[in-house]
């Protein structure tokens, strides 16, 4: 029940060369509206996914260990999450928590969950600071089953539906690419650029290299897997944490992007369209 950022599908095989002008260089905008979420829990994951009861908050779907805390707007310490190593919860009403998280001292995320008066849907207007440029949106959810008796209304497993909203600094991706020829050698390179000042460059190898403009620690990686294919990885401290899949249009104008998240087992399929040069 997070949003995060935009990065590729990890598939084991070779990376290929492109002939000509590669299609996936130039300037993407993604239509927020045309989103589409899949999620890939464990089937041996027990509901409610996410609880709120006797005033103790628990989410049990994330990758590490169960976060479990005091829902008394206090931070306290999370262990084994990439972006944040505390968090606080606070019950705003009967139908509201609103939830900060920090690495350190830095707020990396912050968002209020407000769930329908009919019990069935909720939405998150959220603001994610891990990059040098905040980016905000809201994303509408859907209920799995039904509501539990006696506790806050939040206490369920929710799916998102629905991308709202999406502010400016979240919508753009530039890629550049190029060769570089070292006696008979030939190098495939790139550099990357978000609208929320995330940044890197390197050679479209697999390997990875230091993503700027975020948090220590961040890599990434590009490489081209079929025609007009091509996939991305970020890493952050070494694990592997968002994975990305671009395909292109023949005519080189539409991008179908899919990102996972492997934090909170999400999947989101944005389309994009290729900006025209002015």
């Amino acid at each position: 029940m997070r949003f995060r950022y935009f990065f590729p599908f990890a598939m084991l095989v070779p990376a290929m060369s492109w002939a000509g002008e590669p299609l996936l260089a130039g300037t993407w905008i993604i239509q927020p509206e045309l989103t589409t979420f899949q999620v890939f829990r464990s089937p041996v994951l027990i509901p409610p996914l996410i609880s709120l009861d006797h005033g103790v908050y628990r989410r049990i779907d994330c990758r590490g260990d169960p976060i479990e805390m005091p829902a008394d707007g206090s931070f306290h310490e999370v262990k084994k999450q990439p972006f944040f190593n505390k968090m606080s919860v606070r019950v705003v009403d009967g139908r509201r928590i609103a939830i900060e998280q920090k690495l350190g001292d830095k707020t990396t995320w912050t968002g209020t969950y407000t769930v329908a008066k009919s019990g069935a849907e909720m939405t998150l207007e959220f603001e994610n600071d891990v990059a040098v440029t905040p980016v905000t949106g809201a994303i509408e959810y859907v209920r799995e089953g039904t509501s539990v008796a006696g506790a806050h209304p939040i206490t369920g497993t929710w799916n998102p539906q629905k991308l709202i909203r999406l502010s400016p600094s979240g919508v753009s991706l530039t890629f550049t690419l190029g060769r570089t020829a070292t006696g008979q050698d030939r190098h495939d390179t790139f550099t990357f650029l978000a609208s929320d000042g995330l940044n890197g460059e390197g050679t479209a190898d697999a390997h990875d290299y230091p993503l700027r403009g975020t948090l220590d620690g961040a890599t990434l990686s590009l490489y081209h897997i079929a025609s007009n294919v091509w996939s991305m990885n970020r890493k952050q401290n070494g694990a592997l944490v968002e994975m990305w899949s671009a395909k292109v249009s023949d005519d080189g104008i539409n991008m179908a992007l899919k990102r996972t998240d492997l934090i909170c087992h999400e999947i989101a399929n944005f389309t994009l369209k290729k900006q025209t040069p002015l």
